[in-house]
């Protein structure tokens, strides 16, 4: 029996605790009042701020209710980051499993808040996820599977119940999807996620091991599959991949083979460059290959197969990877189609994206930015090997694609292209997201240049760490190669630019 005071001063804590509650859903009226009435969008931006940092429900409500599904990016995005920062706290977790929540009417919300939970910390309910595998919009079954795959390489703490029901229930789930889903990246993202759990969970890496298909029609599963390579043949097959002649496939490979970091890697690697590089199908492919081991011995051999492979197999067998790794010295060996501001492009399947919003019809010097980029546009485009295949796609308020897949680069359809930017006027938000996913999205395109001034105005995405963070998902699987060219950014998106460039294997371009 307890004591006297054990009683007191359990009820003094409980009362405490009722107080605190009490106060904080106080405290979370005059925020969520800002949050609806202030016009400025800093402002309802600010007041979702403060409201993650006070936290319990009445504020996550706000924050969902009110936040993603403010009609301002800036505002949605805050809304979805302070999730993805938050803790998994029982105010949260009941909020985000309501009507406000997963259980939205609104695809994108559901959306949002699942590519929030990839980072929320803290164990969350693997419960949250079941309905969201079967929702009927293929994106947000895809962003599901995603989070899991996120979570699950955060290590157990991540689920508070994996080892329930709920969770048998989750890994067939994933299954399901990984063998039959209609949508190449649900499928892709929910084999991957199989596997990822099968640290923690071996009957999801057995799943993950029968949806697995390396010669799947799909490019995206072909891709998918590379990771659930055991080591007894993940080497192997790793090798084969990079002699896919789909662009995402093959630098899925090159990317495992990086971080595996082995001798047996760097033959791998070694033994995929072409033995003559005036035959190479895949130029971009193969100047990857050649910057990654520039990058792991500090050497400069440029394309020569035969060079490598002596350094590779010279190797001790207990070799690895510098975790640092060294200055990829051999980029400027390698051949290159053409150069776009002093970029070195080599790939022959490219698109060049060009950003229309305000800033480029701004008086720079004599002429306006148009104008300069139009010189420069032409000197690339003249540049181009016959055999290469590009497009043009300036952004506003919407994509405004030159043509609807990419064309040869004869002499008439460049000057085509270059006429055709020449007279064009279009104007508004840049809109760099909703142009984006498409490029992303075609199985052609292995290269994309980006040409802004770095601050996304438009559509439904503004901020560029979120937009980093999506990136992960959209073209982990792809492969597309990045470049930006930047002018009169800011030094902020400079660095952000710059970080996004680098993870996927691009260079960057400032013009002041």
């Amino acid at each position: 029996m307890r004591s006297a005071w054990v009683v007191s001063a359990a009820v003094t804590l409980a009362c405490a605790m009722g107080w605190a509650a009490g106060a904080a859903a106080q405290d979370a009226v005059p925020l969520t009042a800002r949050l609806e009435s202030a016009k400025d969008r800093g402002s309802r931006r600010r007041a979702i701020q403060d409201l993650a940092q006070l936290g319990g429900r009445d504020a996550w409500q706000a924050v969902l209710e009110l936040g993603l599904r403010d009609e301002e990016p800036m505002v949605a995005d805050e809304a979805q980051i302070q999730i993805s920062e938050a803790q998994a706290s029982e105010g949260l977790l009941k909020v985000l499993d309501s009507k406000v929540g997963l259980g939205s009417k609104d695809a994108l919300v559901r959306q949002r808040i699942l590519e929030a939970l990839g980072g929320t910390g803290g164990g969350v309910p693997v419960g949250l996820f079941l309905e969201a595998l079967k929702d009927k919009a293929a994106p947000v079954r895809a962003a599901a599977a995603f989070a899991l795959e996120r979570r699950a390489r955060a290590g157990a703490g991540a689920f508070s119940d994996l080892d329930s029901k709920d969770g048998a229930a989750l890994r067939k789930a994933l299954a399901k999807i990984a063998k039959s889903d209609r949508d190449d990246r649900a499928r892709a993202n929910a084999l991957v996620a199989l596997g990822a759990l099968g640290t923690l969970d071996p009957d999801a890496l057995e799943e993950a091991e029968k949806a697995s298909s390396p010669g799947d029609k799909r490019a995206l599963v072909r891709a998918a599959s590379l990771f659930v390579a055991q080591d007894g043949e993940a080497v192997e097959l790793w090798r084969k991949g990079l002699g896919d002649l789909n662009h995402g496939v093959a630098l899925t490979a090159l990317g495992l083979l990086e971080t595996r970091g082995d001798r047996a890697a760097m033959v791998a690697l070694a033994s995929a460059l072409p033995e003559d590089d005036r035959q190479d199908e895949t130029p971009a492919v193969s100047a990857s290959i050649v910057r990654a081991l520039g990058a792991a011995s500090g050497l400069s051999h440029g394309p020569l197969r035969p060079r490598w492979l002596r350094w590779a197999e010279g190797l001790a067998p207990d070799w690895t990877r510098p975790a640092a790794g060294a200055a990829a010295k051999d980029a400027a060996a390698v051949p290159s189609s053409t150069t776009f501001y002093g970029l070195r492009l080599v790939s022959r399947r490219l698109v060049f994206m060009v950003d229309m919003s305000g800033s480029m019809w701004q008086p720079n010097g004599e002429t306006s930015r148009k104008e300069q980029v139009e010189v420069e546009l032409a000197k690339a485009l003249r540049g181009l090997p016959e055999e290469a295949r590009f497009n043009l796609v300036p952004y506003a308020g919407a994509p405004s694609p030159w043509e609807s897949e990419l064309v040869p680069a004869t002499k008439r359809n460049v000057e085509r292209a270059i006429q055709w930017f020449q007279k064009s006027r279009l104007r508004g938000p840049g809109d760099l997201w909703t142009a984006l996913v498409p490029v992303l999205e075609s199985p052609e395109v292995n290269t994309v240049v980006i040409l802004s001034d770095g601050a996304p105005s438009g559509g439904n995405r503004w901020n560029i760490d979120l937009m980093g963070s999506l990136l992960e998902d959209r073209n982990r699987l792809r492969g597309k190669i990045l470049h930006t060219v930047l002018f009169d950014a800011s030094d902020g998106l400079t660095r952000r630019w710059e970080a996004i460039t680098t993870r996927w294997r691009g260079q960057q371009k400032i013009i002041r």
